[in-house]
């Protein structure tokens, strides 16, 4: 039987549908000969990883470490801003001294607190900007402002888990997903570094298989350090995004794949 360009033969099928139900029959073949029938199978897994987390504000030496007590850390569930909660040291959460929000106001107070709930007027020390221009002199913006005089700083996060079984799946990897962590991300499971990740606004991703106490308790740890001048009015600090826990067999698409 000749087949020529695309006109069907007795079957109803071109060249082209043939050659390509041809291939798919001899990749099944492969894969059911080569015993990854059942690998390919199996489910996939993923579910949220935003609830059980503990928090410090503040760096915390040796957080990283399994053994390390964070029993007086805060627990929260992300997504979670430090950046916009009140100050330890704030002198007023209300506004109070500064209630009147128009523009055209002609008071003043007194003695207005330098911080009221999460806004300091000495959150950076560091001017915006500190620049002398031909014909207009020196442009001096006091810093803060670009954060909304929110403070920077160092913050911590931790979580002990188990990871989930996959129905199925003789051997299993296990992923942690980032949607956002602003920003200077450092991570670490049970101890080890896994990585850095310095985009605040990235998603990013970590295998936790070579690591993982696979029949046990986990730690997960990550330090976020958001000092400095930072790339927007206000970005907030943390883990300010969803995180998310995924389980597949060894054949998998990895993430962002196709």
């Amino acid at each position: 039987m000749t087949i020529q360009g695309d006109v069907r033969n007795e079957v109803g099928m071109t060249r082209r549908e043939l050659l390509e139900a041809g291939a798919g029959a001899v990749v099944t073949s492969a894969i059911a000969g080569s015993g990854m029938a059942a690998a390919a199978s199996a489910a996939r897994l993923e579910q949220s990883f935003d609830e059980g987390w503990r928090f410090c504000r503040g760096d915390a030496g040796g957080a990283e470490a399994p053994s390390f007590d964070d029993s007086a850390w805060r627990k929260l569930d992300v997504p979670h801003d430090w950046r916009i909660e009140d100050l330890p040291n704030a002198a007023s959460d209300d506004g109070g001294a500064t209630a009147d929000p128009s523009v055209f106001a002609t008071w003043t107070p007194a003695n207005p607190p330098q911080a009221i709930g999460p806004f300091d007027a000495n959150a950076d020390q560091a001017p915006d900007m500190d620049a002398s221009f031909p014909g207009i002199g020196r442009l001096l913006i006091p810093g803060g402002r670009s954060q909304g005089y929110t403070v920077a700083g160092i913050g911590w996060y931790r979580k002990r888990f188990v990871a989930p079984k996959l129905a199925g799946a003789a051997k299993q990897l296990v992923e942690v997903h980032f949607d956002g962590v602003y920003q200077n991300a450092d991570v670490w499971l049970n101890g080890v570094h896994l990585g850095f990740h310095p985009n605040g606004y990235t998603s990013f991703a970590y295998d936790l298989t070579p690591h993982l106490n696979a029949n046990g308790e986990n730690l997960l740890a990550v330090r976020v350090d958001n000092r400095g001048k930072t790339s927007r009015w206000y970005s907030g600090s943390g883990i300010y995004r969803q995180t998310w826990l995924t389980v597949t067999g060894p054949v998998r698409i990895p993430l962002w794949g196709v």
